[in-house]
């Protein structure tokens, strides 16, 4: 397969592996590549900006853990909703699924929050994937699935904010 030119405006014409050859040729911390020699980058006012760093790494696990804790109060909410309202027929007898429907959040590490939601009941397996003899209600992915653009939203905001306020 011949390689073709590439035309540029001024008349003047390339072959794509002599463009090709130039990128990704420069280094950013130093060291020689394909002819570019060596240059680094200076930070002045280093010590304030890890400072600035190290307030939003605390300030962030709290907003972090905000909107997690939120999101899940959104998806257990909306998850009992469609036990009772939610399909063609309610899962709902005694109320024992729809009362172990609980959502908890934990903190990792200063950076790693995790939320979860689930039922305790043993037969919720059976409500929610649906067996032969009856159809599947997925209360808890559907619950998911339904508010993930708001949760995505909420977890975007208090990241935004807490850089806004810690930076500036």
């Amino acid at each position: 397969m011949p390689i073709r030119p590439e035309k540029r405006t001024t008349g003047r014409t390339r072959t794509k592996s002599a463009l090709n050859k130039y990128k990704g040729s420069a280094n950013l911390f130093g060291g020689a590549k394909q002819g570019v020699g060596k240059w680094g980058i200076t930070i002045h006012g280093q010590a304030s900006l890890s400072r600035k760093f190290l307030k939003i790494k605390k300030t962030m696990s709290l907003k972090l853990y905000d909107a997690v804790a939120k999101s899940v109060i959104l998806v257990e909410a909306e998850a009992k909703y469609l036990i009772v309202h939610g399909y063609y027929r309610p899962a709902v007898d005694t109320g024992r699924l729809l009362n172990s429907v609980t959502g908890e959040v934990t903190k990792n590490s200063l950076t790693s929050v995790e939320g979860k939601i689930g039922t305790s009941v043993y037969y919720s397996v059976y409500v929610h994937e649906g067996t032969w003899f009856m159809k599947e209600r997925k209360f808890l992915t559907d619950a998911l699935a339904k508010n993930k653009k708001r949760i995505v939203k909420m977890i975007e905001k208090a990241i935004k904010t807490d850089l806004k306020e810690s930076i500036f």
